[in-house]
């Protein structure tokens, strides 16, 4: 069964979030704002949408395996977005030892 979802992007420019390849399990959210965190530190990162997830579901937010090789982790692994949310989706990122950097439009 497929739902429709309502979604409100913040910067038009960047693209909505797809599938990109046709064996993809998910697809990929972009960045709205640049972000250098330094080792150590943490950084609410915006991805550029709100979206009015139907009752019942929930929105699961989980790193791309090439994220570590920019130096960042996810906060908790994953994050989950729950239905009565209607806020600026964001991504808690750290950069335990080295450091990373994510650009705006970076997925």
């Amino acid at each position: 069964m497929s739902k429709r979802i309502k979604i409100k992007r913040f910067d038009k420019s960047l693209p909505l979030p797809e599938y990109k390849t046709k064996g993809a399990a998910a697809f990929d959210f972009y960045t709205r704002e640049e972000a250098v965190i330094k080792p150590g530190e943490l950084a609410m990162i915006p991805i550029n949408l709100a979206i009015e997830i139907p009752r019942g579901y929930f929105l699961l937010l989980a790193a791309r395996s090439s994220t570590y090789k920019l130096g960042l982790t996810m906060i908790n692994g994953i994050g989950i977005i729950d239905p009565d949310f209607r806020g600026d989706e964001v991504s808690k990122m750290s950069a335990k030892t080295r450091g990373g950097f994510g650009s705006t439009g970076h997925k």
